[in-house]
């Protein structure tokens, strides 16, 4: 269910709300590397050719920018690097097609949410990594906030490297400023998401040709529903209150649920969502014409400017909630090591640069300096003139990859944007499954099944294109059918295991 909530939270908005992040911080603890002289130990080392695949729109200047990458490897750890991108959409499709045919290959982008980082654990597909952090990655331990492994062991066991950034998400709404302040309306009075339903009556009687609530089916539960979902796209989860005490409930049985479908049918027929909500894969006709007045937003500081840069216009944001960390906010952006790679030691020594090195960090996300972009002082950075993050000919989505505190910034946010951060941080709320990650082994048959079961009837629901009297019966029915109280009884054993081994330590 929430795989389609979450691409879009990243394809979409939160992909720019991170980018803000890359631009605007460095860590203290950095390591600028690149004035330094060759590796001591790179003359011992024989060559290496990384082959690396990641989740990114193909850029035009790959080639070129990988010729400055290469000689700098060269001197480091006497390595070269490929990067072969692979597009938001075809990814999964493309990346399982690698794995499955067995291609030697060293480095993959895996998510939560995207070439499924713990059902490919378990799967061995890619190699446990502690070992090798504690032997070549010392800078990544040294950088990583210990929680993000937390949220990313399977079996007690690392298989990827998670991404420096943000550590929570929080759920949240924009406007579109030019109609808030046209009709008079008060955001900050918001405090769920049923709160606005007037306002879109307003827009709807007023603005004909205005979507109000611009939605699709890839996130819209995110703003009203208090749940941490087990697994992707299958119902079994605990509210974050744990108000069940560890117990696994299906969450389509909820009253929760029940009012967001209703709600979401009610808006639907009132014509405030888009009749083709519950197909459409993106919102970008809306956001670039500027004809909508309200949406679901992933929220970090500042987002506001972030979305008024990527838009031309302003957007007011309002939050829900408190930021919440889950296992998939530890698991949003990951780097894992193949197990066809020819050279695990290699490939750590690389993945180590990149939280430490703030040279190779920001060559390999923002390109050659005075082509791709133009440094304005030690940290400050900007794009030559008709070029900005968006349209450059070579940028790869900062929050995918090592360590975003060597990032440059951009100037156009405010200088206390790292201290904002960190409070937003620090006012997370801990999920109760964080740290449990379930092993869909046992059944993964019911699983498949109930995955294909929720893509016909996930989407229509909560875009309110039927009836949930009806179709929210029917899905129940069918989740039965096909073995669900299998899955989540499964689901409450390992869970139950995993309680009792925190008891013990």
């Amino acid at each position: 269910m929430r795989t389609y909530r979450i691409i879009l939270n990243l394809i979409i908005l939160n992909f720019i709300c991170l980018f803000m992040l890359s631009c605007s911080i460095m860590s203290s603890q950095e390591t600028n590397t690149h004035e330094k002289g060759k590796n001591s130990e790179c003359s011992e080392l024989p060559p290496y050719h990384i082959v690396w695949y990641h989740i990114n729109t193909p850029q035009k200047d790959t080639e070129l920018v990988l010729e400055e990458v290469n000689k700098y490897l060269k001197e480091k750890i006497n390595a070269t690097l490929e990067i072969r991108m692979i597009g938001w959409q075809d990814y999964d499709r493309e990346i399982d097609a690698v794995i499955a045919s067995g291609e030697p290959y060293d480095i993959c982008f895996t998510a939560a949410y995207k070439n499924c980082y713990t059902q490919n654990a378990a799967n061995e597909t890619f190699i446990e990594l502690d070992f090798l952090l504690k032997e070549h990655g010392k800078g990544i331990l040294k950088n990583l906030d210990p929680i993000f492994f937390e949220g990313a062991r399977v079996n007690g066991k690392i298989y990827a490297v998670p991404a420096n950034k943000e550590i929570a998400h929080q759920n949240a709404l924009m406007f579109n400023k030019k109609y808030v302040e046209k009709y008079g309306f008060d955001p900050s009075d918001i405090s769920s998401l049923y709160d606005i339903e007037p306002m879109l009556k307003i827009i709807k009687e007023k603005e004909p040709d205005i979507i109000p609530y611009a939605v699709q089916s890839a996130y819209t539960n995110a703003p009203s529903l208090p749940f941490d979902t087990i697994m992707e796209n299958i119902p079994g989860a605990l509210y974050y209150d744990n108000r069940t005490e560890y117990e696994i409930i299906n969450q389509f049985n909820t009253p929760e649920y029940k009012d967001f479908f209703t709600t979401m049918r009610r808006w639907y027929l009132a014509g405030y969502i888009p009749k083709e909500a519950a197909f459409a894969l993106q919102l970008e006709d809306y956001e670039k014409s500027g004809k909508w007045f309200v949406s679901p937003l992933s929220n970090v500081p500042h987002s506001d400017i972030t979305l008024k840069m990527r838009f031309g216009y302003e957007v007011v944001v309002v939050p829900l909630q408190n930021p919440i960390i889950e296992n998939r906010d530890c698991q949003g952006s990951m780097l894992a090591v193949s197990k066809t790679s020819q050279d695990p030691e290699r490939v750590m020594m690389f993945l180590n640069l990149l939280y430490t090195d703030k040279y190779l960090y920001n060559l390999i996300v923002f390109g050659i300096e005075g082509k791709h972009y133009i440094k304005k002082s030690e940290n400050i950075i900007e794009f030559p003139e008709g070029i900005n993050q968006h349209n450059s000919s070579y940028t790869i989505a900062p929050f995918t990859l090592g360590n975003m505190y060597l990032s440059y910034f951009d100037k156009r946010y405010p200088p206390t944007i790292w201290e904002d951060y960190k409070k937003f941080n620090q006012s997370a709320v801990e999920s109760p499954l964080l740290g449990f990650n379930f092993d869909p082994t046992p059944v993964k048959k019911e699983i498949s099944a109930i995955q294909n079961a929720s893509y016909e009837y996930w989407g229509p629901l909560v875009t309110g294109a039927v009836d949930p009297e009806v179709y929210l019966p029917e899905a129940i029915s069918k989740y039965t059918a096909l073995g669900l109280d299998r899955v989540i009884e499964e689901q409450q054993r390992q869970l139950d295991e995993w309680l009792e081994l925190k008891k013990e330590k």
